[in-house]
């Protein structure tokens, strides 16, 4: 039995911590919007079996996904990428770059969503936190 957790932000190591078996527990980080994204982050600490991480790759590519495996460290990879694209975000939107401009530019780029249709979807919650864990 595999338990994953689809954290952004939470260490896998903490959460294996905590279980009975913490070989069998890792991250699959799938991306918003999940029906247009088609990566998936396999998140596996310095505990993690190859079994279990085996397993959660074999699942992913039935899925469709493109799998990448990650180490267990802040941000994982894909949110260590986008952190400084949301900050650049933010200082755009206070210099004064209306909102819809941005949007419209990001998905023209080939984002399958803008930046702040983004936010809205992983919850701000949610993209506050990944910032914090981020920034130390």
């Amino acid at each position: 039995c595999v338990l994953a957790t689809n954290t952004s932000a939470l260490p896998i190591r903490d959460v294996a911590a905590k279980a009975k078996r913490p070989e069998n527990i890792l991250g699959m980080h799938y991306f918003s919007p999940v029906d247009k994204m088609p990566l998936l982050e396999i998140i596996t600490h310095e505990g993690t079996s190859n079994e279990a991480a085996s397993r959660a790759v074999a699942t992913g590519l039935k899925q469709g996904k493109t799998v990448i495996v990650v180490k267990d460290v802040p941000g994982f990879y894909v949110n260590r990428c986008l952190g400084p694209y949301m900050t650049e975000v933010v200082a755009l939107i206070q210099d004064g770059i209306p909102i819809d401009q941005l949007e419209k530019a990001m998905k023209k780029y080939g984002y399958p969503v803008g930046p702040i249709t983004l936010c809205d979807e992983v919850g701000m919650d949610v993209a506050a936190h990944v910032q914090e864990t981020l920034s130390g």
